[in-house]
């Protein structure tokens, strides 16, 4: 399956349906699987970085985030 117009981000701190197939992947408990998943698709990795957002204590929350488009 190719997905050619589809922009898709796997984060260290989220879960849900894949943009392209809609089966389940959770960054949250296996990202590389997550990302993986994605690949698969004939989609390319063009960024993996970090992100801070607000944990629930408020303080700042460190995640991995990767993008994923075409190629």
């Amino acid at each position: 399956m190719f997905a050619p117009k589809v922009i898709v981000r796997i984060s260290s701190n989220e879960a849900g349906s894949c943009r392209v197939c809609g089966t389940y992947v959770d960054g949250t408990k296996d990202f590389e699987a997550a990302c993986n998943h994605v690949l698969e698709h004939g989609l390319k990795c063009l960024h993996v970085g970090q992100e801070t957002i607000l944990g629930a204590d408020g303080g700042p929350w460190q995640t991995t985030v990767a993008i994923f488009g075409p190629q």
